[in-house]
């Protein structure tokens, strides 16, 4: 039978009083049967002005439906919901419109329209946003999370057509479901592309190593569904002589999770180094429909090379509100994206692709071109791809975004390089300063082609520790210091967990801090917490919350470890235990003892490999010349000449250096904790032992 898939979990944390529309915890689960009230048509972004802005909603079940309490709403829990009230018929329609009369203007005769506009503050973004549907319990019942790019439907972004769901019974929150109908869409009738049976859906197509080297199986996953039955799923392989299939099965013994998940996997077993393989997934329904994926127009397969090492390549500043700055070459102040190559060696950037959506890789590709060691190029993100190979197809969002740098689809396809940032200022850049920190800062002025070194912060105060991941009854908080010379008045500066409501928080009047001091706070004066899964950020701004000062995009987060800078105010982060709050932040605590690397080892042809130590989370290789190491007498400063693996979390490193004749490379593996990057020749008790860890970490080879 047809049916709609998938149960919608929504875990929330505490709410708070600013947001009075639902109280206490939303903690529910609802299934997607049968006869739900379903998300149908999303008109997102109309041409012309004003936009007009409307949802529908489909009853496809056999009965009515009060909607009276219910509620839609965006991504943003800070807005206010869309009250919905009468009753929605089997098989009926109901408009949802952002202004009533506007789209009465634009839409005569269409309808019936729900009789209460949106709420305060709701609208719906043009490059990504949800519609989610409430019941009155505050139960979520059905939710969208649409893009504006592939493989969503690219159209429905102010070309005129609107997101029509294919047939109301598939699952909605796959993009695979829904297609570019007509211009202006048909609200409150029959979607333009509907079909009584759709051919399968493909997605969330995976595997479980990244790069995989010449020992590893791989696992290929991916989600399968259809209306009706599948017939068949099959992964199919290419090394070069045309695809071989074999069966993938959802039997929770095939790498694909729980027996009946949907999801479906199969293995690839270990295939020597340097080995491209291609590989595509394909579903086949009770009714003989076929789904591949990936769809065009990219090469139509994923793939990836068997011990293949990524070119170590740095997104290195962005300017997202270019106004009076730097220009092109035909005259346009874009906005642009520095990439740097901080490597020795030339980096071939042929095939590689940049994107401002982490989820759609596939945005610009590179052709023919090679950055030399320490060189920099500009990408204009300026939505004008047609005015050369380094203008892309998309722009930079100025209220935030992000940006990725991505792998060949041969070699994987994999993330090189990415940051994501908040609230930009006209003419001011975001980027690395110093170059080889570990996050990017708000400048004082744009560097492009030449160092971030020179540019300094553009705001002295910065967020400066966190704590995200509290014991029970103890507080999430946030401190800021101040690493300027004078005492800075932030009065009625801002501190969020949302790039979309940055202004959640307001600092007081007359809210001081001296140069060099701190100031915390807690939950109950922010009147948030933290998320400690680490799909939040931390955001500070100037007041009215609309220019950024500082930004910071963590990871998930330990249990009652704080993350800080180390030392105050520099762009390296560390986590800290116990946690430093209103304190210089040290690291003294907790780190662990290293022995020497042993078992250093070719695995493979100019594959090192090593055994792992107990507590160490990083690694680096560096390597230097044998000759000069023997003629100097053991003396390793003036020998090492290159750092050829920096913080890899793996005991594997692909050095590509192959010796010439007459020439002999040594190497030494450098063992880490991410805990104030403490590793092996750092002076203290956690050094090891000898004269060579001094000459090592002052060696213009060694690793950052």
């Amino acid at each position: 039978m047809p049916r709609r898939l998938t149960p919608y979990i929504l875990t929330m944390r505490p709410l708070d009083i600013a947001r009075p529309w639902v109280a206490g915890f939303l903690l529910s689960l609802s299934t997607m049967a049968d006869g739900a009230v379903v998300i149908h048509e999303i008109h997102y972004n109309s041409p012309g002005s004003p936009d007009v802005e409307w949802v529908e909603l489909y009853n496809s079940g056999p009965s009515s439906q009060a909607l009276s309490g219910w509620s839609l709403l965006d991504e943003n829990d800070g807005n206010l919901p869309c009250p919905l009230s009468g009753t929605l018929a089997a098989g009926a329609y109901l408009i949802v419109a952002g202004d009533a009369v506007q789209f009465t203007a634009a839409y005569p005769g269409a309808g019936p329209i729900n009789p209460v506009t949106f709420g305060a503050g709701f609208a719906l973004g043009n490059t990504t946003d949800a519609v989610r549907l409430f019941t009155p319990g505050g139960t979520l019942v059905d939710s969208v999370q649409y893009s504006d790019s592939a493989p969503w439907p690219t159209s429905a972004d102010g070309a005129g057509p609107s997101l029509e769901l294919i047939n109301p019974l598939l699952d909605n929150a796959l993009a695979a479901s829904w297609a570019a109908g007509v211009n202006g869409g048909t609200p409150g009738t029959q979607n333009s592309v509907h079909v009584e049976d759709t051919p399968p859906s493909i997605s969330e197509v995976t595997r479980n190593i990244a790069l995989p080297g010449a020992t590893d199986s791989v696992i290929v996953t991916a989600r399968v569904v259809d209306d009706s039955a599948l017939a068949a799923v099959e992964l199919q392989i290419d090394e070069g002589a045309g695809y071989v299939s074999r069966p993938m099965r959802d039997d929770g013994l095939s790498g694909d999770g729980a027996p009946g998940d949907d999801r479906f996997g199969a293995a690839i077993e270990p295939r020597a180094d340097g080995t491209i393989l291609r590989y595509r997934v394909q579903a086949e329904d009770d009714l003989g429909q076929t789904t591949l994926a990936p769809p065009g127009p990219q090469p139509p397969y994923y793939a990836y090379k068997v011990g293949h090492r990524p070119t170590p390549l740095r997104i290195n500043e962005i300017v997202a509100a270019n106004q009076f700055g730097l220009t092109d070459e035909f005259g346009d102040a874009d906005d642009w994206i520095e990439i740097r190559n901080p490597g020795p060696d030339p980096a071939v950037l042929t095939g590689l692709f940049v994107t401002n959506d982490l989820n759609n890789p596939l945005r610009l590709s590179f052709t023919a071109l090679t950055l030399p060691a320490g060189g920099r190029i500009l990408v204009w993100a300026d939505e004008e791809p047609g005015e050369g190979p380094l203008h892309a197809p998309f722009r930079l969002a100025r209220e935030s975004g992000e940006v990725g740098l991505f792998d060949s689809i041969d070699h994987g396809n994999t993330r090189i390089d990415a940051l994501t940032y908040g609230p930009q200022e006209t003419d001011r850049s975001f980027g690395y300063s110093p170059e080889d920190s570990l996050s990017p800062e708000y400048l004082i002025f744009p560097t492009p082609y030449t160092t971030n070194d020179v540019a300094g912060y553009r705001s002295d105060v910065c967020i400066n520790e966190f704590l995200a991941a509290s014991s029970v009854g103890a507080q999430d908080w946030i401190e800021l210091h101040n690493r300027g010379t004078a005492t800075a008045d932030i009065s009625g500066w801002h501190l969020s967990d949302e790039v979309t409501t940055t202004t959640l928080y307001t600092f007081p009047a007359s809210t001081l801090i001296p140069p060099g001091g701190k100031l915390s706070v807690d939950q109950t004066t922010l009147g948030f917490g933290l998320d400690a899964n680490g799909s939040e950020v931390l955001l500070l701004t100037a007041p009215g919350g609309l220019v950024g000062r500082d930004y910071i995009d963590y990871g998930p987060q330990a249990n009652d470890v704080s993350q800080g800078r180390f030392t105050d105010g520099t762009p390296n982060w560390h986590q800290f235990s116990p946690s430093s709050r209103d304190l210089s932040n040290a690291c003294s605590a907790g780190i662990p003892s290293f022995p020497a690397v042993t078992a250093a080892r070719f695995d493979a042809p100019h594959a090192l490999g090593w055994n792992a130590l107990a507590d160490a989370t990083r690694y680096d290789v560096v390597v230097g010349d044998l000759e000069a190491l023997r003629i100097s007498g053991g003396d390793f400063t003036g020998s090492l000449s290159d750092c050829a693996e920096n913080d890899s979390e793996d005991t594997r490193s692909w050095l590509p250096a192959v010796p010439t004749p007459g020439q002999a490379f040594f190497y030494v593996v450098r063992a880490a904790n991410a805990q104030c990057r403490f590793g092996t020749w750092d002076s203290g008790a956690a050094s090891q032992v000898g004269s060579r860890d001094m000459e090592i970490g002052s060696a213009p080879g060694r690793c950052p």
